[in-house]
């Protein structure tokens, strides 16, 4: 049994282990390529089981078999949501694949494709839907592909968000992997071998034949990449002999590895087989890190030199000599099927009879043309402004047998110009050098591959003189020699090789120039048309000259060109506003040498007739200071076609060509434009004419947009209503005109204009309009439009823009008439006999016309504005557009609500008045104490209230305490009534016996009688002691509120409520009451008044304050009885500040007789404790009282307090009365302290030059509110700087330069500091010439008599060594002494064009140093580019610079910033801004970039070399949607649930379930995120399916052929930035059973938006469905049926059952048993 087991044991061994082999070769080959089984069993399936993804080819598979040209293979998306929730976020990443995106349709399912990262961007979808999607793929031909670019699994990932039916986000994902091989159908090897030399050769007892022939090898038309070349050579048998020896050079095997020169074909390529003849070369493109080369539309070129021994020659020398060639060729290709290798064969012969070609070729090349530019400007420029005019030639020597060659020479003769007619002129006159050369480079690799590595070159002058000898030991950098030429001056040079080692090219490079100071005449210059160039090439053996050749090339000499370019700062102009402060920069071109330089330019600008307006407000020219503008030369005008023209001249001649950053002088123009508000969105452009002095005239355009409102734009506006007055308006808020009261009656003719801003046509146009009459209503709400007077029509419409057989005009009596001509009730007619009954009017454009984009109709008619209207009047037309929307994606029907407008005639002033405490409704104030009243006057009419003043019935307890500037008057409240004065004469004579019937008039009399009794029961009131106080308050603006604070005096001897209204009033207008203000004014036993003649003490100082103290009341004696009110045994208790010391007290009584006060301190008592003093000051009367006087010592402030404010409190109390508080009493404690800071205009650690100026800043600021005199600076300066001058700079502007420099390199200064002020301080140095590098230090000290030493913080630089000699170092030496460039980035938040230092730094800009003596990014001493960019705090440093000529690119973001103002006027070098827009070619793009202006450095560095940006403005609209409510009607009852979320879960009762109905309410807001503000022409609502739209119940909604719904109710309501609008929605759906429970998804869109600025929103396209923007939102509704009830039923039942079971189990085990 033990056998059996262990035999069986080792069968499963031996099996596990087969199988473990198998599995790694199964394993291997399944880690490369899934099989097709795997590939076509992926599934759809995602990480949610309702999402479902697939990518597949035709026929539903996932692998193909695609020609690599093919442009058109189709490729699958497939993605499907299933039940329920929606999908969004949708990525389909094809990044891992060997294949591009080709094209892709348009869909409304696909948001964005970024062919470039090879991503797909999908919309949402929705349950239900299943969205397929075609996309054409090709092979992605770069020229460095990877590995298995040809056949590999493609995996493609598929990223999303799946909101559920619950409405839960879930992350959803898959990987579909598609295999795609690229095969080539055809491929074709081109291959071909021309015989290139025979030459028979003897000299020097050498005998020998040597011919040669070239070898071209490449795929026709590059269609695939190859793997590897093998060429095979069968050598030509002359005489019937092999050659002795072979060589083989490749010139080039870039059609196989990328290789364009051969650089790395060596020996190790090829072979020889003397005995055979055969010859292969082979050459391989090896992957690299995974990577091949595939070089395109090139080949690969070899040379092969057969040499024969001497017998050949003998044989043949004097015969015709048949040379055969027989050449193959195999190449394999990277593809793994199709055609996969391709060869060709090449044979043939050629009879040669004479020599062909030389042992060593001497060619020549030459550049192929230069401008004469520099040559005609260094006739008028200075010298440090000439240029040299730079060309290079080249000298190729081919050597094609090595061995018989000792020497090469190459003799360079003198240039020639050349003119038409062929006459030469030599560069070289009279010993003076017009061309030179300047550098000699040559190759490392060919130096080593054809001389040797011990090789030499010597370079030689005409007279022999060696100027420079190449060897091992020669300097190589970048693979190449290269020798300064420029300091030998000459203009021939001999070069020499030593002995060739190898066959193959030596290429000698040399860079010439055209000297800055050329003799010749200008018209000399001008008819030289080219330049010789010629070499004599010599090869020689021993002293044998075996090859004697000349090489001549001749290089065109051309004229410059005048060239000029125009760009705007902004190419959106909009038709609404003005468009303010647009850049036309115009730049006279003149950065090269083929641009002509200009000379008193003058220029056109020339606008299209659109532009009403163009104001020019600033102008400067840049980049150039030799041109300036002639500001009399300035002039606008209008052309007779109606387009405009803006012309200027430059006075002067420019000498100085310009960098290629700025490429010219810029002439800036800073403009307002304002264009005509009907000019339809149209593409133009600005043209500009530049004459130069010598009448060239050379045109440039740019290209601007007129931006008009989006859509359908509709105007209206009025005339005829007074004098030439016109209103008008555009889409926009609504607009009225302010016509005067009682006026006569007028005519006022009305104008509309529906224009056509779509790209896309309008058909089935209808305009409806409502005309101005009374209760008139809007055309699309039926809302009242606010008219209250009718203006009737005086004649018929009048309509322009299209043709009249096209339009047809109805007109109806029916002020509420729809657009259905079908319907009898709305009484449309054509014919009309009174248009004064006209209320409704109709324009219906054919069907079969339509509005093209940019059309425009205009109609008008008249109506009659009565006379004499009052205030209050009012009325208002307004009209609609009706059309078909011919959008891209379909048709829809739309709408167009002009806005309304109309007249009024005004209101009166309207005002509302309120009054508020300041302590608050029911607040206590005690008495003698001061109690304020805010009032608050509203007007919100239209006309200013005059001569208002506010009238107040005060109580005996409030005094009014006056203002500065008050009027104000007092009456009695109660009044008495005017008497007649005859009455009252009679009555003062009424006789004893009565009254004479005749004497008195009865009727006056009983009239008084009863006045007088009125006025009796009036003083038995509450009002008989008040006072009214009326306040005059001047006028009111309309529209605006008026605040005015009222003080009063309280006073009472009991508590008491006090209640005040105030009443306003103007003109004779019924005034308007405000509300009433009580508050209680609490008794008081005392009355305390506390002052002191100080606000502001220091240290050691006395402070003094005074309270003055009475009793409340005055003691008094009536009816022989005595009222004794004196307050007994009064107390004071006073708590100081812990920084005030008690020192004495004062107490003083007024003296009855003198009347003056007299000291009674002697009657006082006080007590101290701690910081608290009791002073007994006796009994207090309330007539005199007494006086208490403080002092107190002020004591110390804390370390690093220099000013405090504190507060003495105090109380009073005296037998039998409760304490009272004393109003508190504050004094500021000053310490004499200043705070110091040291800074340096240069960075601190900077490395400086002798020479260099520089400035240490001191700012000192007074921290107390002390004023110090005399304070002392002193400084001990550092001993390698030198003192200047020194600023001492005040808060208002006063500089003072005194200064005391003593004889230790110290200065010092006095100056004085007012109160918080601050002085900033200035020492201007330069720095000393040194022997040694050295690091310096700064502070300086700050003294003054009241305070301790104050030293500053230190701030170091280094000075560099420098020594004199160094002033005359050559200009070209490199090792010259290099320098730095350091500067700034910063946000000009205020835009004031001054960096503050608390204005944010930008970081993260990239900066780049352009040397404009090259046109080049710079490059440091240490061999490295100058490009940085900005460190965290905004700067930035080019260091080791060499000096020279430079400016300074900023590469900011410029779609989001501007520069600001440049160089702005009076704002210093070191905080202003330096640099402007350009538009700059860098990394093969044109970019907006900043640049500055020349920087020349010299002597010192640079500092402070600024950019400053402001933030544009940005139009920014965000769309927030939410479920706000849902009423559900369940036929039995009515509920509504408010929701306000993005998600709403609503549950229904199951027996319900299939009888329910709901209606949901959606609320939109749109918030205005931006700056600039905007209208919002359409919203539109994706409604889904499964809820239905009522127009019913939404009257600004409409649905469109597309099934969307639409609003434009705030087409004409301006959002601000910040604010938000919004519109709500309402949908219905009936509940039919199980399938209309789940998610309902209901997405929203901002369609179409408008601002007056013509800007594009930043973050998001309007209408484009693409769910990632802020103007996309969605809202959830999730409904379900109730199961709680179902649930809880039925675990009820079963835990019954579950307890009667166990109930029965125990009963038969325990109680039956």
């Amino acid at each position: 049994m033990q056998k059996k087991l262990i035999k069986v044991i080792a069968m499963l061994l031996t099996t596990t282990i087969l199988y473990a082999n198998s599995a790694t070769v199964v394993s291997y080959a399944a880690d490369n390529f899934l099989s097709a089984k795997a590939l076509e069993n992926q599934g759809t399936s995602t990480t949610n089981e309702n999402v479902e993804f697939d990518v597949y080819y035709d026929g539903g598979k996932h692998t193909v078999s695609a020609d690599v040209n093919a442009e058109d293979t189709k490729l699958n998306i497939a993605l499907n949501v299933k039940k329920a929730g929606y999908l969004k976020d949708a990525v389909v990443d094809f990044s891992d694949t060997n294949f591009k995106i080709a094209k892709t349709e348009e869909s409304d399912n696909i948001q964005a494709v970024d062919a470039e990262n090879k991503k797909i961007s999908f919309n949402q979808i929705n349950n239900g839907e299943n969205v397929t999607e075609t996309i054409n793929i090709a092979l992605d031909k770069k020229d460095e592909i990877s590995e298995d670019m040809f056949d590999r699994d493609n995996t493609i990932k598929f990223t999303g968000t799946y909101v559920n039916a619950k409405g839960e986000e879930v992350a959803v994902k898959k990987d579909i992997v598609v295999h795609t091989s690229w095969t080539a159908s055809t491929a074709k090897a081109k291959f071909d071998y021309e015989i290139t030399k025979y030459i028979p050769y003897s000299a020097n007892n050498v005998s020998k034949l040597i011919t040669q022939g070239k070898i071209t090898s490449y795929v026709e038309n590059s269609v695939l990449p190859i793997k590897n070349t093998n060429i095979e050579v069968n050598a030509p048998k002359i005489n019937n002999k092999y050659p002795e020896t072979v060589t083989v050079v490749a010139n080039s095997t870039n059609a196989t590895n990328g290789d364009a020169n051969g650089d790395n074909f060596s020996k190790n390529n090829w072979s020889y087989d003397s005995t055979t003849g055969k010859i292969t070369i082979t050459v391989n493109n090896n992957a690299v890190n995974g990577k091949i080369q595939w070089a395109k539309n090139t080949a690969d070129e070899f040379i092969v030199t057969y040499i024969y021994s001497s017998d050949v020659y003998e044989a043949v020398k004097d015969s015709v000599t048949r040379v055969t060639y027989d050449a193959s060729s195999s190449m394999n290709l990277y593809v793994q099927s199709g055609v996969n290798k391709v060869s060709a064969h090449v044979d043939g012969y050629e009879d040669q009879t004479k020599k062909i070609g030389d042992i060593v070729e001497f060619t020549s090349n030459a550049t192929q043309s230069i401008s004469k530019g520099y040559i005609y400007n260094n006739k008028n420029a200075e010298d440090e402004n000439k240029k040299e005019t730079e060309y290079n030639t080249k000298y190729i020597a081919n050597v094609s047998y090595a061995d018989i060659i000792d020497e090469i020479e190459i003799k360079q003769n003198i240039d020639q110009f050349v003119t038409a007619n062929g006459n030469e002129q030599s560069t070289t006159v009279g010993g003076t050098n017009y061309a030179y050369d300047k550098a000699l480079t040559i190759s490392k690799q060919e130096f080593d591959k054809v001389l040797g590595e011990n090789g030499e070159i010597t370079i030689l002058n005409e007279a022999g003189t060696t100027l420079a000898t190449i060897n091992k030991d020669t300097e190589v950098k970048d693979n190449k020699i290269v020798l300064n030429l420029a300091t030998f001056n000459t203009n021939s040079i001999m070069i020499k090789t030593s002995k060739p080692q190898s066959e193959g090219n030596i290429i000698f490079e040399i860079t010439k120039a055209l000297a800055k100071n050329i003799e010749y005449s200008t018209s000399q210059l001008k008819s030289f048309t080219q330049i010789k160039t010629s070499v004599i090439g010599t090869a020689k053996n021993a002293d044998t000259d075996i090859v004697n050749t000349e090489s001549t090339k001749n290089i065109d000499l051309t004229e410059p060109t005048q060239k000029a370019s125009i760009t705007t700062s902004n190419n959106r102009l909009s038709t609404i506003v003005k468009n303010e402060n647009v850049e036309i920069k115009v730049t006279l071109e003149n950065d090269s040498a083929d641009d002509t330089m200009y000379t008193n330019p003058s220029l056109k600008l020339h606008f299209q007739a659109n532009i009403e307006t163009l104001a020019v407000k600033d102008w400067n020219v840049y980049f150039d200071d030799e041109l300036e503008i002639d500001e009399d030369s300035i002039m606008y005008y209008e052309n007779k076609d109606g387009t405009k023209t803006l012309e200027l001249k430059l006075k002067g001649t420019q000498t100085k060509y310009n960098n290629a950053a700025a490429k010219g002088a810029t002439v800036v123009l800073t403009t307002d434009i304002t264009l005509n508000t009907l000019t339809p969105t149209t593409n133009t452009q600005i043209t500009a004419e530049i004459t130069n002095g010598d009448s060239t005239v050379t045109n440039v355009a740019t290209d601007v947009k007129y931006i008009a409102p989006s859509g359908v734009v509709t105007t209206n506006s009025m005339t005829g209503y007074n004098g030439d007055e016109k209103i008008e308006v555009i889409n926009g808020e609504s607009q009225k005109a302010l016509i005067p009261t009682k006026a006569e009656q007028k005519e006022v003719t009305f104008t509309m204009n529906v224009i056509n801003n779509y790209e896309n046509t309008l058909d089935h146009v209808v305009v409806l309009g409502r005309t101005p009459f009374k209760d008139n209503k809007d055309v699309s709400t039926s809302l009242s439009l606010g008219s209250n007077i009718t203006m009737p029509l005086t004649s018929g419409l009048t309509v322009t823009g299209v043709d009249a057989s096209k339009a047809t005009i109805y007109y109806s009596e029916n002020g509420e008439a729809t657009t259905d001509l079908s319907n009898s009730q709305n009484g449309w007619t054509t014919s009309v006999t009174d248009y004064t009954k006209i209320k409704s009017y109709m324009i219906v454009l054919n069907e079969d016309y339509a509005m093209n984009s940019g059309d425009t109709i205009t109609f008008t008619y008249k109506a009659t504005l009565p006379a004499n209207l009052d205030y209050d009047q009012e009325v208002y037309e307004n009209y609609g557009v009706f059309f078909n929307n011919n959008k891209t994606s379909g048709t829809i029907t739309d709408k167009a609500i002009a806005t309304k407008i109309g007249f009024t005639t005004g209101s009166i002033a309207k005002l509302d008045a309120k009054l508020t405490s300041t302590i608050g409704e029911g607040a206590t104030v005690k008495s003698g104490e001061t109690i304020e009243y805010e009032l608050t006057i509203n007007n919100t009419g239209v006309i200013d209230a005059e001569n208002t003043t506010v009238e107040i019935k005060l109580p005996p307890e409030l005094s009014f305490i006056h203002q500065d500037g008050d009027e104000y008057s007092y009456r009695p409240a109660v009044e008495e009534p005017n008497i007649d004065e005859d009455v009252f004469g009679n009555l003062a004579n009424i006789p004893e016996n009565g009254i004479a019937a005749n004497d008195i008039d009865m009727g006056k009399y009983n009239n008084f009688i009863e006045q007088w009794k009125k006025y009796e029961e009036l003083l038995k009131g509450e009002d008989a002691e008040k006072t009214i106080l009326t306040i005059k308050l001047g006028n009111i603006k309309a529209n605006s509120t008026l605040k005015k604070t009222l003080k009063f005096r309280a006073q009472s001897e009991e508590t008491k409520k006090v209640e005040v209204k105030a009443s306003v009033g103007y003109g004779d207008v019924t005034p308007v009451e405000t509300n009433t203000v009580s508050n209680i004014i609490e008794k008081v036993s005392f009355n305390t008044q506390i002052v002191s003649k100080y606000t502001s003490r220091k240290e050691g100082e006395i402070y003094s304050f005074q309270i003055r103290l009475k009793s409340s009341q005055y003691s008094y004696e009536f009816d022989s009885e005595k009222v004794d009110n004196d307050r007994k045994n009064t107390v004071v208790t006073i708590t100081l500040p812990e920084e005030l010391e008690y020192d004495s007290i004062k107490l003083t009584k007024m003296n009855e007789d003198t009347l003056e006060d007299e000291d009674i301190t002697s009657t006082a008592n006080v007590k101290t404790n701690g910081n608290k003093i009791a002073v007994k000051i006796g009994d207090l009367d309330g007539e005199n009282g007494k006086t208490l006087i403080v002092n107190t010592k002020v004591g110390k402030l804390s370390n690093n307090v220099y000013k405090k404010d504190v507060a003495v409190t105090s109380n009073i109390k005296a037998d039998g009365t409760e304490t009272e508080n004393i109003k508190d009493i504050s004094v500021t404690i000053n310490k004499p302290g200043i705070n110091v800071a040291q800074t340096a205009n240069i960075p601190e650690g900077t490395t400086m030059s002798a020479g260099e100026d520089f400035v240490y800043t001191f700012t000192a600021q007074n921290l107390s509110d002390i004023y110090l005199n005399d304070i002392e600076f002193s400084d001990t300066l550092p001993k390698e700087v030198q003192f200047k001058y020194i600023e001492i700079i005040y808060e208002d502007g006063t500089i003072d330069n005194a200064v005391d420099v003593n004889g230790d390199e110290s200065i010092n200064a006095k100056f004085y500091l007012l109160e918080g002020q601050k002085v900033t301080i200035n020492v201007h140095v330069v720095a000393n010439s040194i022997d040694n590098d050295a690091e310096i230090s700064n502070k300086a000290k700050f003294t003054h008599e009241d305070i301790e030493e104050v030293e500053t913080n230190s701030v170091s630089h280094k000075i560099k060594h420098f020594e004199k000699t160094d002033v005359n170092v050559d200009p070209d030496d490199n090792k010259k002494e290099t320098r730095k460039i350091i500067g700034t980035v910063w946000i000009d938040e205020n835009k004031d064009g001054v960096k503050d230092a608390d204005e944010q730094r930008v970081s993260g800009v990239k900066v780049l140093l352009l040397d404009n003596s090259t046109g080049n990014v710079a490059i440091s001493s240490n061999n490295e580019q100058c490009i940085t960019t900005t460190g965290t705090d905004g700067s930035y440093m080019f260091n080791n610079v060499p000096q020279g000529r430079y400016s300074v690119i900023f590469f900011y973001d410029s779609s989001n910033y501007s520069p600001t103002t440049y160089k702005k006027s009076g704002v210093s070098n070191d905080q202003n801004s330096d640099a402007i827009d350009k538009s700059v070619n860098y990394e093969e793009k044109d970019q907006v970039a900043a640049v500055t202006e020349e920087i020349v450095l010299s002597d010192t560095n640079k500092f402070n070399i600024d950019l400053g940006i402001v933030e544009d403005a940005k139009f920014d609209l965000k769309l927030d949607k939410i479920v706000q409510a849902i009423t559900v009607n369940n036929g039995k009852d009515t509920t509504e649930h408010v929701y306000n979320s993005k998600l709403a879960k609503i549950d229904f009762e199951s027996k319900y379930a299939n009888t329910s109905s709901m209606v949901v309410e959606y609320k939109f807001t749109i918030t205005n995120e931006g700056g600039i503000a905007g209208y919002v022409k359409k919203l539109a609502d994706y409604l889904p399916e499964e809820l239905k739209f009522n127009s019913e119940l939404n009257k600004d909604w409409y649905e469109g052929k597309d099934g969307v719904i639409y609003n434009a109710s705030l087409a004409n309501t301006i959002i601000n930035p910040g604010e938000s609008k919004e519109v709500t929605l309402i949908l219905t759906k009936n509940m039919n059973g199980d399938e209309d429970f789940g998610l309902i998804n209901n997405s929203a869109e901002i369609y179409e938006t408008s601002n007056d600025y013509g800007a594009l929103d930043v973050d998001s396209t309007p209408g484009n469905k693409a769910t990632n923007e802020d103007d996309y939102s969605t809202a959830n509704v999730l409904t379900s049926v109730k199961t709680g009830d179902i649930v809880i039923y039925t675990t009820l039942i079963v835990t019954i059952i579950a307890i009667v079971g166990v109930g029965i189990y125990m009963i038969k085990k325990k109680v039956l048993k």
